[in-house]
């Protein structure tokens, strides 16, 4: 839509704002909505990778999804960098509480969450949590992670790229709280009709790994640079690693996704 718009733009006034794509994108038409994800709204996270699928009849018997764009990548926590091309890497690695499930109507359904409601004040939202999730290293997800990365997001040491953002919406720090260890509470100063589409869909990070890590040094962490280490997260790929000749990333299938 944003090209179709740059044509008739075009023409009816003195300068239009030109929009290219900077990767290259292959997909094989095997794939029941690879069709939608890269001709329609090209995003790492619409659809996720685990929900692409094989047409019937196919013979083939894997899916193998590269995709290029800048390397190295500027890094892998999602707390720091929001680059788009970096979450073509990490968004494959990290799960959220929620997520959309398609390209054309954005259909929002549950991830590392169960569900959510709302209160009668369109303000306060419970979110229960799915239990039996693990972490790529085989630590148990809880309520835990979900309160430390709304947490880092709001600390003015991290500086987060959508730190102003997700204060505007959800207020401060001692706004999200742990009801039990499945259960997180969010109470909004002000009701926010795309707090499931804008806030549940931020990816959710360890606490056991880098609540030990000082916010200055997040960046410079092997979590972030994938150097003598890597992220560690809940969904349904694992990083392997870096490959600075090739400048390739490699990721691997989490069999206990």
């Amino acid at each position: 839509m944003v090209k179709q718009w740059q044509a008739l733009a075009y023409d009816q006034q003195p300068s239009a704002t030109i929009l290219y794509t900077k990767e290259i994108v292959a997909f094989d038409y095997t794939i029941t909505n690879g069709q939608y994800v890269f001709s329609t709204y090209h995003s790492p996270y619409w659809p996720p990778i685990e929900q692409l699928s094989m047409l019937g009849g196919s013979t083939t018997g894997s899916i193998t999804l590269a995709q290029t764009g800048p390397a190295p990548s500027e890094g892998f926590n999602p707390a720091v960098s929001s680059s788009y091309y970096d979450q073509t890497v990490y968004g494959a690695m990290f799960s959220a509480l929620a997520q959309r499930n398609d390209t054309i109507f954005k259909n929002m359904i549950p991830e590392l969450a169960n569900g959510w409601s709302v209160g009668s004040d369109q303000k306060t939202w419970t979110v229960s949590l799915r239990p039996g999730v693990t972490w790529h290293d085989g630590v148990p997800f809880n309520a835990t992670d979900v309160k430390f990365t709304f947490d880092a997001l709001q600390d003015d040491t991290l500086a987060a790229d959508n730190e102003a953002f997700i204060k505007g919406i959800v207020g401060g720090k001692t706004d999200v709280t742990i009801v039990d260890p499945y259960t997180v509470k969010f109470t909004l100063p002000n009701p926010y009709a795309y707090f499931v589409e804008n806030i549940l869909t931020t990816p959710i990070i360890p606490a056991h790994v880098l609540a030990s890590v000082p916010y200055a040094n997040w960046r410079t962490n092997p979590f972030n640079t994938g150097i003598g280490g890597g992220p560690v997260g809940t969904g349904p790929y694992k990083f392997v690693s870096y490959n600075s000749t090739t400048e390739t990333n490699h990721l691997t299938r989490n069999d206990n996704y």
